[in-house]
């Protein structure tokens, strides 16, 4: 995921949450990058990816929702993709 911060000052964690077919959750993973977490990102342009190791996934079609969120004790959702990609899994 590629994104822009426009406004500086914030604690945004990058989301992925992966759905099979049926829509069912399946999991999700978030971006806890070492040298950022817990650290208001200034402005520019970021990227954030998420790696899933090999023979993970089971065969099928997978969803993929893309979210960034504030950590903080009430979580704020600043983006929010339903379907940002699909695949399928041989």
């Amino acid at each position: 995921m590629t994104y822009e911060v426009l406004e500086p000052g914030h604690v945004l964690i990058p989301n992925y949450y992966f759905f099979n077919q049926e829509q069912q959750l399946l999991f999700y993973a978030q971006d806890l990058e070492p040298d950022s977490r817990g650290q208001s990102r200034p402005a520019g342009q970021y990227v954030s990816t998420a790696w899933i190791p090999g023979n993970f996934l089971i065969n099928g079609s997978i969803l993929v929702a893309a979210n960034i969120t504030s950590d903080i004790s009430v979580v704020a959702h600043h983006f929010h993709v339903r379907e940002a990609v699909a695949f399928n899994v041989r």
